[in-house]
């Protein structure tokens, strides 16, 4: 198909190869824009929820730390264990994924603040 039949692609956005491109069909049906974010700014967007992180130590070693994430600073990140009542500063440039649960509710949306004390 071509751009005419589908429509004009909107500004910044590549071909999106989905279900019908793995069926055989047009992937230029669906469009999917590109985002101008950094992972420190897409980090940010989360600051409040509970959060996997996984990072990279040395070469090779992977560390798997898991939190409330609280604050995102130009070069650290800090998860909040309630567990523990700590708080655990992480290296912003050693993490390579992170992963925000509870698609399906099964954690809350949002932290609630810390109100000077600790929650129960």
């Amino acid at each position: 198909m071509s751009e005419e039949q589908t429509g004009p692609r909107p500004r910044g956005a590549l071909p999106y190869l989905g279900a019908k491109a793995a069926q055989g069909g047009d992937s230029h049906s669906q469009w999917c824009t590109v985002q101008k974010k950094t992972l420190q700014e897409k980090l940010a967007e989360h600051v409040g929820s509970f959060v996997v992180c996984e990072m990279l130590i040395g070469t090779q070693n992977r560390d798997q730390r898991s939190g409330w994430l609280i604050q995102v600073g130009p070069s650290y990140f800090e998860l909040y264990d309630k567990g523990s009542d700590s708080a655990v500063s992480c290296d912003l440039y050693s993490l390579k994924y992170f992963t925000v649960p509870g698609v399906s509710g099964s954690y809350p949306e949002k932290l609630e603040p810390l109100a000077g004390g600790n929650e129960e």
